[in-house]
């Protein structure tokens, strides 16, 4: 009885070790060195041209992130940036700026202030001040810099920022250096336990969808 206590204590402990030691493999660079890409189309990977059916979708009220939860990022939600969600979600501009400024002047976490000088550009999108949101984004880069070691998402928020300040060629040139400096990388479909990377996994392929939503916007 004591043995098979023992192998269920070892294999508990085998699996527990082996998950948080599970790191999926990322591209080589995560850091844009350029932004002068040429001849983009020949350099992305080849994607299948099977026809995609899309479904609709369903009408429903968008469902606002708790307190006390954590984000994709792994960021856990506190007030401030409950209110900051809620109030980008209900298209209330000023309420999510001033919850962001309060978590700029008052957090030490790198993972939180950039996820409020992110949430802040997005907001000052959605407000129609892109002035402002292009003078926020290289705090942003700064940050994300410190948080990830990568600047690709804030890169490809400003690919989408230029697009609609009309500064099309800008934002050709941010969302191909994202784009190029992922490379032929995919996010996995198969791993064998849940990644121990997974913010950092989700920023990659957050910025390489967006940075291609851009592209796509600009030859629409």
């Amino acid at each position: 009885m004591k043995l098979k206590i023992n192998h269920i204590i070892l294999s508990i402990f085998l699996i527990v070790f082996f998950t948080s030691c599970l790191s999926v493999d990322l591209p080589e660079n995560r850091t844009v060195k350029s932004n002068s890409a040429t001849n983009i189309k020949d350099k992305l990977p080849k994607y299948p041209k099977d026809k995609i059916t899309y479904q609709e979708v369903a009408n429903k009220k968008i469902i606002n992130v708790k307190e006390g939860d954590k984000n994709l990022y792994d960021i856990e939600i506190t007030k401030e940036l409950k209110t900051a969600y809620d109030g980008y979600l209900e298209a209330d501009g000023d309420k999510a700026l001033k919850a962001l400024n309060t978590i700029s002047k008052t957090s030490k976490d790198d993972m939180m202030l950039w996820q409020a000088s992110f949430l802040k550009i997005q907001t000052l999108i959605m407000m129609g001040l892109g002035d402002d949101a292009l003078n926020e984004m290289n705090t942003c880069i700064k940050l994300e810099k410190k948080a990830f070691s990568s600047d690709l998402n804030c890169i490809a928020l400003r690919a989408e920022l230029n697009v609609w300040l009309e500064d099309y060629e800008a934002a050709k040139k941010d969302a191909s250096a994202v784009l190029l400096t992922i490379g032929s990388w995919e996010f996995p479909t198969e791993y064998p336990a849940p990644p121990s990377n997974m913010p950092t996994l989700v920023a990659t392929t957050t910025a390489q969808m967006r940075a291609y939503t851009s592209l796509a916007a600009l030859y629409n």
